[in-house]
């Protein structure tokens, strides 16, 4: 049951669910139901804290998860429960349409390395994020999470001394999931800056979802505008590591961020023991190797990072299609 929570509220496609032991975990009502409580598809006994943002997956998604839920358990022959049929009807009626623009995605960070995985998901830290439906929205790719996010996040969670105790300023922070994890992973603050106003108000919006108080800013950044290396120049607080994911995508941003990831590692709090982490997936073998020859040409040291394995997480392009770099000036 856990899985396939995890599985719904990325709203990966029910085409690539894998259902294996659905049939002990759902092969009564009672646990059906128990899932839908969960899915927050029916109501709960379980008491919701009035502050707390209650996540709601697109209705046309959860008509697709519902019809392939109960032909699988149709399937194998267990009794299912009258509220899966009320639930699709009713969901169905609510498809108009294309359905909406919008949705929330829940991630589950995986459990600390050592530790087993709880019984319940929901003993899971989560992020709730309000991400665009479509790949591009308002004229950006910024409104909903990418797979380069997904691959750092679980990484850096099966390394959770990278982020542990950092103060960190993320690049290109999108909708918010890469920052959100490593200030739940263990970093002492997250400064997450965007440039596209839209995308900047949807990252505000999430970081007051998810309620981690004031270690946690947003602010705008241009990497077009370098700045002359001194921090209040650049509106930031005192941070020593970077982040940023899947922003190695155009020819022609390469430069501006590479002038900004060098003179952010200048003006960082510690300069010798600054770093920045990049997760990037490989599109355009061209336009990587850009990347790292512009590093290079800065005197960066450019270090590849070999990830841990990927099984948390549903890939869209495949896990081994992202690359992790580690960049920084070598000391000497």
């Amino acid at each position: 049951m856990d899985r396939i929570e995890r599985l719904f509220w990325q709203n990966v496609p029910v085409r690539f669910f894998d259902w294996t032991g659905a049939t002990a975990a759902l092969g009564t009502p009672e646990l059906q139901d128990e899932l839908l409580a969960r899915l927050h598809l029916v109501p709960s006994e379980q008491e919701i804290p009035a502050a707390a943002h209650r996540p709601k997956a697109a209705a046309a998604y959860v008509v697709r998860f519902l019809k392939a839920l109960i032909e699988r358990l149709e399937r194998e022959g267990v009794e299912l429960s009258e509220a899966l049929y009320e639930l699709l009807a009713e969901t169905a009626v609510s498809v108009a349409g294309d359905g909406e623009p919008e949705c929330d995605r829940c991630y589950f960070l995986p459990p600390a390395p050592g530790t087993q995985t709880p019984v319940s998901g929901r003993r899971l830290e989560r992020i709730v994020l309000r991400e665009h439906v479509a790949e591009i929205s308002q004229g950006t790719t910024g409104l909903r999470t990418w797979q380069a996010s997904l691959r750092l996040v679980e990484h850096l969670s099966a390394h959770r001394e990278v982020v542990a105790g950092r103060r960190i300023v993320e690049l290109g922070a999108g909708v918010g999931l890469l920052g959100l994890a490593c200030r739940l992973l263990g970093a002492a603050s997250v400064h997450m800056t965007d440039v596209d106003d839209a995308v900047l108000a949807r990252l505000a919006g999430n970081v007051a979802i998810n309620n981690l108080g004031d270690s946690v800013r947003t602010s705008r950044l241009d990497w077009e505008e370098v700045g002359n290396g001194d921090i209040g120049t650049l509106h930031l607080d005192p941070f020593d590591m970077i982040i940023a994911a899947d922003v190695v995508f155009a020819p022609e941003l390469i430069g501006p961020l590479v002038r900004k990831i060098t003179c952010l590692l200048r003006a960082a709090a510690e300069p010798p023991l600054a770093e920045c982490w990049v997760a990037s997936t490989r599109r355009r073998e061209s336009t990587f190797g850009m990347f790292t020859d512009e590093l290079a040409a800065a005197g960066l040291t450019v270090e590849s990072v070999a990830a841990s394995p990927a099984s948390w997480y549903f890939y869209d392009e495949g896990a081994d299609s992202v690359d992790i770099s580690r960049i920084y000036f070598a000391t000497a």
